[in-house]
């Protein structure tokens, strides 16, 4: 999966399951703690007959972001 953000506001993405299901996921910072999107994941296997896939609209809140992050050393 992958996600790229562009202009610090919108956010597009997609996804793949092995043999599974394939998503894309579009997104928009609405302020700095609120973003809001959408996203479809469509099925791949056998089951795309009966399932035409799903959506999903999506709120994220940003509740930490006042706190100071600690840089953490990745590799020792």
């Amino acid at each position: 999966s992958a996600n790229f953000m562009f202009r610090d506001k919108f956010t597009v993405g997609a996804a793949y399951r092995w043999d599974a299901s394939l998503s894309g996921l579009v997104g928009f910072q609405v302020t700095e703690n609120i973003l809001v999107g959408y996203s479809y994941d469509a099925e791949t296997t056998k089951l795309s007959r009966y399932n035409s896939g799903s959506h999903e609209i999506f709120v994220r809140f940003n509740l930490l972001n006042g706190f100071k992050r600690v840089a953490a050393p990745r590799f020792f």
